[in-house]
C-alpha cells in the first residue's frame, strides 16, 4: 500500500522539528536558534535538513545574513505554531488533571465586562474542579492567539477594522449579547428628571469619555457625525469604568457614557441612572469567537462556558 503524505511526515517529523521551525521564524540566524535550543549550531542545522526532505520541499533560504522562511516555510511555521501551542495547551490541561484539577479553559476577553465573571460563577456551578485561565486585552491581539491556538475561545465584539479582515473567515461566531451604547448620569443630576433627550442636547455637557482609541468612543462620535454635529469634547478622559462611574456618580456636573451590559452591573449600586436618549447607538454584539476546526464542534469546556455566557446575559 502507497504511504500517503501526512503519514510520512508522522513517522519523519519529531516535535523538536515542530519547535525548531517555530523558533527558526523568530530567530534571525542559526546559531540564535541554535542558542535558544540549547543545542550545537550543527545540530540545529541537521535537524533543519531532516524537516526539509520530510516535507520534499526548501523551507528557509540561507546566506550570510542569516535565515528567512519561503513561501513554503512560512506556511509549515504557520502550522508548526498551531501545533506547538495545541501541545503546550495539552500539557497543562493534562498537568492540571494529573495534580486532582479540572478541565481546562483559556479565555481571552475584553476587561470591562460583567456577563464573563456571571457566566464563569455558572460555570463553575457546572464544573465545579474546572481550572480558568484569564487573558485580557483587546479583541484583535486576542483573536491573534486565538488563531494561534494559545486561546480555546474570546469573549468580545469584533471592531468595524475588523470586519473586513481575512482572519474573520477563520473564526467561528455566536452571538452573546446585542449591545448598545448607554448616556449615564449621577441621580442627583437635574437631567435625570427629564424622560427624553437627543444627542443634540447633550452635546454641550461635562463628558467623562473613554479615549478615541475604543470602540464606544468611537461609536459616539459616529453617532453625532452621522447627525452633522460636531461631537463632544471630553472634560475627563479615562480608560477605567469603574473611575467613570464614581466620577458621574459623585459630580452631578458630569455625564459618561458605557455599554449596556456594563449599565447592568452599575444599576446594582445606588447612584447612577441611564439618561433616556435617542436614536439608539448599536454597538457591535458581544459574541464569542472559536477557531474552525473540521470537526466543526467547539470543545467541551468551550461549549459549557457559551451556554454559561448566554444565561448570564438574559435580562435579569
Amino acid at each position: 500500500m502507497q504511504t500517503t503524505f501526512p503519514s510520512f511526515l508522522f513517522r519523519r517529523l519529531r516535535l523538536r522539528h515542530i519547535e525548531l521551525l517555530d523558533v527558526l521564524a523568530d530567530e534571525p540566524t542559526i546559531h540564535a536558534a541554535a542558542m535558544r535550543l540549547n543545542l550545537s549550531q550543527p545540530a540545529v542545522s541537521k535537524m533543519l535538513r531532516e524537516v526539509e526532505e520530510a516535507f520534499g520541499a526548501r523551507l528557509f533560504e540561507r546566506s550570510t545574513a542569516g535565515v528567512r522562511p519561503t513561501p513554503i516555510g512560512i506556511a509549515a511555521v504557520r502550522r508548526a505554531r498551531l501545533i506547538r501551542h495545541e501541545v503546550e495547551g495539552c500539557a497543562e490541561e493534562i498537568a492540571a488533571l494529573r495534580d486532582g484539577g479540572g478541565p481546562l479553559l483559556r479565555l481571552g476577553t475584553v476587561s470591562v465586562t460583567s456577563i464573563v465573571p456571571d457566566a464563569l460563577v455558572k460555570l463553575r456551578r457546572r464544573v465545579p474542579n474546572a481550572i480558568v485561565h484569564i487573558s485580557e486585552g483587546p479583541v484583535d491581539s486576542l483573536l491573534a492567539r486565538l488563531l494561534a491556538a494559545e486561546l480555546d475561545c474570546v469573549f468580545g465584539a469584533l471592531s468595524p477594522n475588523l470586519l473586513g479582515s481575512p482572519i474573520v473567515h477563520d473564526l467561528v461566531t455566536d452571538i452573546v449579547y446585542r449591545d448598545r451604547i448607554c448616556v449615564v448620569a449621577s441621580d442627583s443630576s437635574p437631567l435625570s428628571r427629564r424622560r427624553k433627550f437627543t444627542w443634540q442636547e447633550l452635546v454641550h455637557q461635562n463628558w467623562v469619555l473613554p479615549p478615541t482609541s475604543t470602540m464606544v468612543r468611537q461609536t459616539l462620535v459616529a453617532m453625532y457625525i452621522g447627525q452633522g454635529i460636531v461631537p463632544p469634547f471630553a472634560s475627563v478622559e479615562t480608560t477605567s469604568m469603574v473611575t467613570m462611574s464614581d466620577l458621574v456618580r459623585s459630580d452631578a456636573d458630569l455625564i459618561g457614557i458605557m455599554r449596556e451590559e456594563q449599565v447592568r452591573r452599575e444599576r446594582k449600586i445606588p447612584g447612577l441612572v441611564e439618561l433616556p436618549i435617542r436614536p439608539i447607538a448599536e454597538l457591535p454584539p458581544l459574541s464569542i469567537f472559536t477557531r474552525k476546526t473540521r470537526e466543526g464542534v467547539p470543545p467541551l469546556m468551550v461549549a459549557q462556558f457559551s451556554n454559561a455566557l448566554k444565561e448570564a446575559a438574559l435580562p435579569n
